[in-house]
């Protein structure tokens, strides 16, 4: 199946209709599940998570497949490398999991019209999957009923595949999931959400239910035994292996000794805050380009996950062609608008658009710096349509026309010294939107036609 051309301003070919190409490193592969996916309830163990999310990493969540998302095969070594299950246990492993795809159901919970009740539904994950010992490949195809929740997502939810792969713990990938569903994207400021008892037994398949709501099979029934066992020994690894910090304590119901769920606070760490045995790698990559103080000043200021999949693409792209006549101001400046988070469309260093094109500069200035906070709707939009969306087009064309008419363009791009997502940071950001100089850029991102 062959990727559908898009007719617009930059002539670019988009990834629709075709799964997204094997990447040079892991770090680049991102997994995007509907944030209702995220909260549904399946019962799969550690290994069998990491190799499922393997393969919704290599489905572009922003195509449209007319014929359903094509058959997804993946050697054993490549599953290895993936996902960290042993070369030497990846076969045995595979032959059970293609078997279990089939048996284990996903149950979501879905809000009755007109009143605050919920109704379970089941959905199945796979059409079929299989591991064939001869070739060494691992195939899935993907149920017609869990294609909705991968595909032309409205609201989802997305993380590094990379982050799963020393999570030995199938609570703690569901934990982590989690916490990317409530966190903000490119902000370190912790996140808090309270989640009942019963809400976390059921996003944790401790309680399975049926689609007539009953449940069956509850385990861990004590809170004590749900703390101890499940929710510290998850947190824990969480805390240890990946980009997201938990803490958590018990709440009760008012006036009431009872406890009745956890307040849960989520945040990304700085590298300099993490102190992993990974922190030192990142140190000396960073040496090639900085002095000890700006090492400091960039450990102190970004994740290390932001930090290392900005430099691998940095890497990939100079490795590609790519000319850099500074590579420590341009490494910095990837990291500022962790660059390497970016859709293809809101990138203007992908090779989507000419250098120095009046579609990259636009990109550059107005697209790229504000991409996290463009609503959500238009921001799917862009990723499927380029700057040929409805919402932007008008903006791009005015942009467009100007910088030929100069040969460049000056354009106030949005900054502020407030915390990202602080209430002094929006009221900046909705008076710089209102401002008359940026009137045009307002009108095209936030009201579409």
């Amino acid at each position: 199946m062959k990727a559908r051309k898009l007719e617009n301003i930059t002539g670019f070919v988009s990834l629709q209709g075709e799964l997204l190409p094997k990447d040079e490193t892991e770090n680049n592969y991102t997994v995007s599940k509907s944030n209702a996916l995220i909260e549904a309830q399946y019962d799969l163990t550690a290994q069998e998570q990491k190799l499922l999310n393997s393969a919704i990493a290599k489905i572009n969540p922003m195509g449209e497949y007319p014929d359903g998302i094509p058959e997804i095969r993946m050697t054993g070594r490549e599953i290895s490398q993936l996902t960290g299950i042993p070369q030497s246990n990846v076969y045995r492993f595979l032959r059970s999991a293609a078997e279990r795809y089939h048996s284990i159901p996903i149950v979501k919970t879905v809000e009755v019209s007109g009143t605050s009740e919920l109704k379970f539904e089941v959905i199945n994950i796979a059409h079929k999957s299989k591991w064939d010992p001869e070739t060494g490949m691992f195939s899935i195809k993907f149920h017609a009923d869990i294609e909705s929740e991968l595909i032309n997502l409205a609201q989802y939810t997305k993380y590094s595949l990379v982050r799963l792969k020393k999570l030995g713990s199938k609570y703690a990938i569901r934990l982590y999931e989690l916490a990317q569903k409530n966190l903000r994207p490119n902000s370190t400021a912790p996140t808090d959400k309270k989640y009942t008892i019963d809400e976390i037994r059921f996003y944790l398949s401790l309680d399975k239910h049926l689609a007539s709501g009953k449940k069956k099979n509850s385990r861990y029934e004590y809170v004590s035994d749900l703390r101890r066992r499940v929710l510290d020994v998850a947190i824990a690894q969480i805390n240890k292996h990946t980009d997201v910090y938990i803490e958590y304590e018990p709440y009760t119901a008012p006036a009431r000794t009872k406890i009745i769920g956890f307040k849960f606070r989520f945040r990304y760490l700085t590298a300099k805050q993490k102190h992993t045995d990974e922190t030192a790698d990142v140190v000396k990559s960073l040496t090639e380009y900085y002095e000890a103080d700006k090492i400091d000043f960039i450990l102190a200021t970004y994740s290390q996950m932001d930090i290392i999949s900005n430099l691998d693409y940095f890497k990939e792209r100079t490795a590609a062609g790519f000319k850099v006549k500074n590579p420590a101001a341009f490494v910095m400046y990837l990291l500022k608008f962790n660059v390497a988070a970016l859709p293809e469309t809101a990138n203007p260093f992908s090779g989507l658009y000419d250098r120095a094109s009046p579609e990259a500069e636009f990109v550059r200035l107005q697209i790229m710096p504000n991409w996290f906070n463009i609503p959500e709707e238009t921001r799917i939009e862009i990723q499927k349509k380029g700057l040929y969306a409805d919402s932007i087009r008008r903006a791009a064309a005015a942009f467009k026309d100007a910088y030929l008419k100069t040969n460049s363009i000056k354009k106030h791009t949005f900054s502020s010294s407030a915390p990202i997502g602080s209430e002094q940071w929006e009221r900046e950001f909705t008076q710089w939107c209102s401002a008359d100089e940026n009137m045009d850029w307002a009108d095209g991102i936030f009201d579409a036609e």
